[in-house]
């Protein structure tokens, strides 16, 4: 299972997600917002990384993920309230667009499990994004989830009732923090534990 830790602020916080078996490793581009990163910062806190680095936006323009780009040389970004002209051009652009998709009932969570690609997954989360909230995982049930990442407050407490669903990954933030932007080593620990076979509550 693929596992992206996001809303990652410390060079810290990215080397152990890293070394517990995080695949993906998130930074948050969005002003005003709790765990809001400079591309320049991105840059230092993802450069490097064995895991695959993530640029995290919200309803971005075309140039405003193409100057974060350029600063950062990461060219996989996630897009939340996204325009589908914007993220088509994107990927002509050869970058890889993980689009985010509102979990509002079953039928948009299996239009969401159709569209998913290896090469661009779609996250389901709860409406706005962020929010801490989960869905109801029921509406999962059946889907081929193989490309497509669950967000929406996911925790060490929470995760083991997902995984019956099979999803191909998860997207984890706040679930895993002592404060906004600060992950927690303990939490996150106990949320690869919990991922792990065997490994439920």
């Amino acid at each position: 299972m693929k596992v992206k830790i996001c809303g990652l602020t410390r060079r810290e916080d990215v080397e152990v997600a890293v070394s517990l078996g995080a695949t993906h490793v998130g930074c948050v581009l969005v002003p005003g917002t709790p765990r809001d990163v400079s591309a320049a910062q991105a840059r230092e806190l993802l450069t490097g990384s064995r895991a695959e680095p993530v640029l995290v936006f919200r309803d971005p323009s075309q140039g405003l993920v193409n100057d974060a780009v350029s600063v950062t040389g990461i060219r996989r970004v996630q897009l939340h309230h996204y325009r589908e002209p914007v993220a088509s051009r994107l990927e002509s652009l050869g970058m890889q667009v993980h689009r985010v998709v509102e979990a509002r009932d079953q039928e948009c969570c299996r239009a969401a499990a159709i569209i998913a690609r290896p090469d661009a997954p779609v996250h389901l989360d709860v409406e706005g994004g962020g929010s801490g909230r989960t869905f109801d995982w029921a509406m999962l049930g059946g889907l081929p989830l193989e490309d497509v990442f669950i967000a929406g407050g996911l925790s060490p407490d929470n995760v083991s009732g997902l995984l019956p669903f099979g999803p191909g990954g998860v997207d984890v933030s706040s679930g895993v923090e002592s404060s906004p932007g600060r992950k927690d080593p303990a939490k996150l620990r106990l949320l690869f534990e919990r991922l792990r076979p065997g490994g439920d509550a």
